[in-house]
Formats: structure tokens, C-alpha cells, sequence
């Protein structure tokens, strides 16, 4: 048994660097990750075949995360789509434009 099976996670600023090293770890851990990116969707088309390849469990989402009506969205998708989340990292900038 893998140390994080049986929870869902949900990881900002998922698809790129930091962001993806830590979807890869908490899927790789045993967890169910929703990954949100902003601009990057062929990187996180791309992160979820390796997933997908490796046997992991992961979706994404395209939401901006400094917007109040996206991030009701996506914990109303963590809620409706996982049944609530065991782990929270918000990795993504803070973008002012």
C-alpha cells in the first residue's frame, strides 16, 4: 500500500515545474490529483499521458486561480467530482494582469 492511497489532492500551478514535480510525487504516492493550470494546456495534456502511462490517477482543469467565481468552481469539482480533498497545494503565481 502506497502512503497517500485513498486521498485526493489538488495541486495550482500544476502543469510546470514545481507544480508538476508535485503532481507527479503525490500521484506517485498513491494519491487522485486534480491539477489546475492557467495557460499551459499542452503541458498538462502532456503530464497527464505520463500519468496515464504510469498507472496514476489525475484530471486538470484550465481556471484561473485569482478569480473568486474559479476557485468556488474547483472545489465545487473537488467536492462533486473526488468527495472533498485530503490535500491542498497552491503553487501558482499570483498573476496582476
Amino acid at each position: 500500500m502506497l502512503p497517500l492511497d485513498g486521498r485526493t489532492a489538488l495541486v495550482t500551478g500544476g502543469s510546470r515545474g514545481i507544480g508538476r514535480a508535485i503532481v507527479h510525487r503525490l500521484v506517485d504516492d498513491g494519491a487522485y490529483v486534480h491539477f489546475i493550470y492557467h495557460s499551459h494546456g499542452q503541458d498538462s495534456e502532456a503530464l497527464l499521458a505520463e500519468i496515464s502511462i504510469r498507472g496514476g490517477k489525475a484530471f486538470a482543469s484550465q481556471l484561473y486561480i485569482g478569480s473568486a467565481q474559479d476557485i468556488r468552481r474547483i472545489f465545487g469539482v473537488a467536492d462533486s467530482s473526488l468527495g472533498g480533498l485530503d490535500i491542498v497545494v497552491h503553487n501558482a503565481p499570483r498573476r496582476t494582469s
